[in-house]
């Protein structure tokens, strides 16, 4: 989300129609514009706005009283939704699946993680490639449970079964 201040100053006559803006988040000061953009930040950070008149004005008059504004607790962000289906088998000795996934919320960076499946398989961290080669001992079904995730921590699950033949090829020998 993108937070905006609006500053409405009382006494124009001396001059204090421009303000300094502070943006803080944890204490930490994270900018000085009339815009935040809050996409770095997590679910729960609180973010608090500071406004003073302009530096060169406050100290000619003698007054310089900060306001600041109610701080902004940011929500959770909604969870990415996946949006491929897995296929079921294995072909030509391995299996392959592209998970795809979409967030509702702009910016956002998605994660791929596995978090469950046979020993070998694999998951490409940015972009959701799922593979797995079986050794000619791995037959039968599996269990897989993927995830995507955002980087403000909410994320989604998928799980399916992969079966594999009973008659696993094993690699060609390299001649």
């Amino acid at each position: 989300s993108l937070l905006r201040a609006v500053v409405a100053t009382t006494d124009d006559e001396a001059g204090f129609d421009e303000v300094a803006l502070e943006w803080r988040v944890a204490g930490k000061l994270v900018g000085n514009d009339e815009d935040l953009d809050t996409t770095p930040f997590r679910p729960g950070d609180v973010v608090e706005l500071r406004a003073r008149p302009a530096e060169e004005l406050a100290e000619e008059s003698g007054r310089s009283r900060p306001v600041h504004a109610e701080p902004i607790v940011l929500e959770p962000s909604p969870a990415p939704a996946i949006t491929s289906k897995p296929s079921s088998g294995v072909e030509d000795g391995r299996y392959r699946y592209v998970m795809q996934a979409e967030s509702p919320v702009r910016g956002a960076q998605l994660r791929y993680e596995l978090l469950k499946g046979p020993e070998g398989m694999t998951v490409d961290a940015e972009s959701g490639l799922v593979e797995w080669h079986p050794k000619t001992g791995q037959r039968g079904p599996f269990d897989v449970e993927v995830a995507v995730m955002d980087q403000w921590g909410s994320g989604m699950t998928q799980g399916f079964a992969i079966s594999t033949d009973s008659t696993v090829a094993p690699p060609a020998a390299a001649q």
